[in-house]
């Protein structure tokens, strides 16, 4: 299986990457699913401030999955609006052929985003319609 193929596997079960989708100044809390921090395990890197984004504070952005309509996804780095106003970056992006669409990761403003919000990809002049999906986009199999 080539490079490509594993980065859309990787971008359907909505795993982030260091990289593209991260660097040294994003939060944990950020990009990482729930089910991959530990709220009880004791001393470990980062605790305080995962636990201070859980506890006390709030994320501002979240990594979420974006189904994009037409057949061109978004590129990283692309912004997304919503209303008009630049809400976010779209991180990792994909055609998949289990689903037929483009799909993209992309660190957004939750503040600004909602499920009935219309999101907007800038791609090189294009406006690519798009809309909040759950992830991962595609469901592990055994």
């Amino acid at each position: 299986m080539g490079r490509d193929a594993w980065e859309v596997l990787r971008i359907e079960a909505g795993v982030p990457r260091f990289g593209p989708d991260m660097d040294e100044d994003t939060l944990a809390l950020e990009v990482a699913p729930e089910s991959a921090i530990s709220f009880t395990k004791g001393c470990y890197v980062g605790q305080e401030v995962v636990a201070r984004g859980t506890y006390v504070g709030q994320m501002r952005r979240k990594l979420l999955g974006l189904r994009i309509d037409g057949d061109l996804p978004p590129t990283h780095g692309d912004p997304v609006s919503a209303g008009g106003r630049e809400v976010g970056t779209v991180t990792s992006a994909a055609w998949s052929p289990t689903l037929r669409s483009g799909i993209a990761l992309a660190l957004l403003r939750l503040d600004a985003v909602s499920d009935g919000n219309a999101l907007f990809v800038d791609r090189a002049g294009w406006a690519l319609r798009a809309k909040l999906s759950p992830l991962p986009f595609v469901a592990a199999s055994a």
